[in-house]
């Protein structure tokens, strides 16, 4: 099963930080948000992800095309025959990350329902779930009146 996470948002409400980096690459620990996110489906055993880049994706591209030299030792051969060696493993051998660029301005369900067709083999199943975030009860609820008489 494919694990789909939408990493479009701008998070306007962080934009002292996002002006650098998207928000799912926000920094916890030394690794994205993203990461940490991915990290706990692959504890479940789900490990090929599919990544709806939106603004910054670049970012989060660089990222994982960088992330195997960036967490393990390198040696680097110069001159003619250029050459680069990977020392050691980390646990993120089997995760199969798919980017996929969705040029979606916002949220959009309809774009995210469409790439099962694009990533997906045929025949192969699909779910699709989508998480909204619950309002806020004090912000829609009623002032309560004040025990001391005043409003």
């Amino acid at each position: 099963m494919k694990v789909v996470i939408l990493c479009g948002g701008q998070g306007p409400r962080i934009r002292d930080v996002n002006e650098v980096l998207p928000k799912p690459m926000l920094p916890i620990g030394g690794k994205p948000v993203v990461w940490h996110i991915m990290k706990g489906y692959a504890a479940s055993g789900l490990t090929d992800f599919v990544l709806c880049l939106g603004y910054k994706g670049w970012v989060i591209k660089e990222f994982f095309l960088n992330y195997r030299p960036m967490t393990t030792d390198v040696t680097v051969t110069l001159g003619r025959h250029d050459a680069v060696e990977f020392h050691g493993r980390h646990d993120e051998e089997d995760w199969r990350v798919t980017l996929a660029e969705t040029a979606c301005a916002g949220p959009s369900v309809a774009a995210v329902a469409a790439w099962p067709q694009v990533v997906l083999e045929a025949g192969q199943a699909t779910e699709l779930y989508l998480v909204t975030r619950r309002p806020d009860p004090a912000a829609t609820a009623a002032p309560r009146p004040s025990l001391l008489g005043g409003h």
